[in-house]
């Protein structure tokens, strides 16, 4: 017979048939009498039983009396958009694009760049440049894309040199501007900056600076030359942004600092900014409001986490107009630019 229980009882035999439950250890039964491992009352309890290891409820089952962990769950990640492709060779305009979209958190959208080697025509402005190559990107790619087109223009010298920029870059040079530009009064110039954006069905929709002009040219070299060294940016290194900085402003784009430059290359008016708040929209559209805005807060996750950094390098507003390919694809020859010439004359 177990200690501490006493044969016969019917009402424990639910439990144990045959012994009677001992009031004080179970409900219905009797208190061990006092002796040797019986609790006397103190509060200390008796010795386990020689080789017996004592368990309490919570070494038998561990977490028996700890509140439940709340169930976490987390959205499935959204699929991205569709990449937006983006009809160039050059790497500072891809990059020029990805800082527009991350400065609408939408860094997570991937621009895809395709250099398709397409001659230009030759026009009297870069919107009708932009827009022929746009159309024969999308007759042999046959999916949305965008172009971008870019060239500097003189108030004084009827807006030469236009879509011939590439050009001239690298035959007149900086000092062949300057000197073109010499005795002129109307210093006045600007960037007529084109994006070209084709939707699935073909269909164009363009973007262009509000003004034609935002600053001036100036009348020496550079002084400091930070930036813009090399042949394909000569005419864009002595514009000098008098809307942005100033009126009283005599630096130009290469001389200005880093941190300036930066700045003006994220808060100057630009079609780059206007074509990304479209294209959000535009995406809200397709996509769906929910969807984009989750997309807008991962993006801002990764810039926080220092993911998918927008880069610094060069491509706004004109300083990278003419460095989209090399000089002799652009439809452009010595004939043309006489042609151009005389029109400045």
């Amino acid at each position: 017979m177990m200690p501490g229980y006493a044969a016969g009882g019917s009402h424990a035999a639910g439990l144990m048939p045959g012994f009677q439950p001992i009031p004080g250890i179970l409900p219905g039964m009797q208190q061990q009498p006092s002796g040797a491992g019986a609790n006397d009352g103190s509060g200390n309890r008796p010795p386990s039983p020689p080789g017996m290891k004592r368990f309490s409820r919570a070494g038998l089952m561990p977490g028996l009396y700890s509140p439940p962990k709340a169930a976490s769950f987390s959205p499935p990640p959204i699929p991205p958009p569709p990449p937006l492709v983006f009809v160039t060779g050059n790497t500072g305009k891809l990059t020029r694009a990805r800082l527009a979209l991350s400065l609408r958190s939408l860094s997570r959208v991937q621009v895809q760049g395709v250099d398709l080697k397409i001659p230009e025509i030759q026009a009297d402005s870069v919107k009708a440049v932009a827009m022929d190559k746009a159309r024969r990107a999308f007759e042999e790619l046959k999916r949305p894309l965008i172009v971008h087109d870019c060239g500097l223009v003189c108030a004084a010298l009827k807006d030469f040199p236009g879509p011939a920029t590439k050009y001239a870059n690298y035959t007149i040079g900086t000092e062949g501007l300057l000197n073109l530009m010499r005795e002129k009064e109307d210093r006045r110039a600007g960037w007529a900056d084109v994006i070209v954006h084709v939707d699935a069905n073909g269909k164009l929709k363009t973007f262009e600076p509000e003004e034609d002009y935002t600053g001036i040219i100036s009348e020496t070299p550079p002084r400091k030359y930070l930036r813009f060294k090399d042949n394909a940016r000569a005419l864009g290194r002595v514009f000098v942004a008098t809307d942005f900085f100033g009126k009283d402003e005599d630096r130009c784009l290469a001389d200005v600092t880093e941190e300036e430059y930066q700045r003006y290359r994220r808060e100057a008016p630009s079609v780059w900014n206007d074509f990304a708040e479209w294209y959000e929209k535009r995406l809200e559209e397709e996509e769906g409001k929910e969807n984009v805005a989750r997309l807008k807060k991962e993006s801002a996750a990764d810039a926080a986490a220092g993911e998918g950094g927008d880069g610094e390098a060069d491509g706004d507003g004109g300083d990278d107009a003419g460095a989209d390919d090399e000089k002799d694809d652009d439809g452009w020859s010595s004939s043309s630019s006489e042609e151009w010439m005389k029109r400045v004359k």
